[in-house]
C-alpha cells in the first residue's frame, strides 16, 4: 500500500505540478520506548528481522517532516527516514549473515567499517534532500536510562 500512495503522489505531481515528498518511517520510538524495552529487545535480534533492527526517534520524525515543508525545488520524492545506527547489540552485517537468507549482496561493506552497528537502511537521500540528520540515538540514551 506504501508503494501505491508514493505512486499515486508522484502521478499527482506530474500531472499538476504540485510537489510532493512521502516520508517512509521505520520504528518510531518515543523516549519511554528506550527506558521500557530496550535491554529485552537489544538482547533478541532474532524478533525483529522485519525491522532490519531499525527505529526513528519520534523526535526525528517531527525534524524530518518540517525540513519537508521547508524544502526548496522538490518535484516528487520518497524518503527513508530511520536512525543511523540499529537497536541491536550486534554488528549489522553479522545479523544479516545470521538471519536474513543466504545469498543476499551487501552493496557496500565501507559503509559499516566506522561503525559496525550502522543501519541497514540508508537515508542519504534524505540526507541529501532535505538535509535530515538523525539527533537522536538509543545507544547514547539508553545507556543513560537502562
Amino acid at each position: 500500500s506504501k508503494v501505491i500512495k508514493e505512486q499515486i503522489c508522484r502521478r499527482y505531481t506530474l500531472d499538476t505540478g504540485l510537489e510532493s515528498i512521502c516520508l517512509r518511517y521505520c520504528w518510531v520510538w518515543q523516549p519511554d520506548t528506550y527506558r521500557q524495552h530496550f535491554a529485552s529487545w537489544a538482547d533478541t535480534p532474532e524478533q525483529f528481522v522485519g525491522q532490519l533492527w531499525g527505529y526513528v526517534d519520534v523526535r526525528d520524525v517531527a525534524q524530518a517532516v518540517a525540513r519537508s515543508v521547508e524544502a526548496p525545488n522538490i518535484e516528487h520524492e520518497t524518503l527513508l527516514i530511520s536512525a543511523d545506527r540499529t537497536f541491536a547489540r550486534q554488528p549489522s552485517l553479522e545479523l544479516a549473515e545470521r538471519f536474513l537468507p543466504a545469498g543476499i549482496p551487501v552493496r557496500n561493506e565501507s559503509w559499516f567499517a566506522d561503525e559496525p552497528r550502522r543501519t541497514l537502511m540508508d537515508c542519504t537521500r534524505a540526507k541529501e534532500v532535505i538535509g535530515f540528520v538523525p539527533e537522536h540515538d538509543c545507544w547514547e540514551e539508553a545507556g543513560q536510562m537502562v
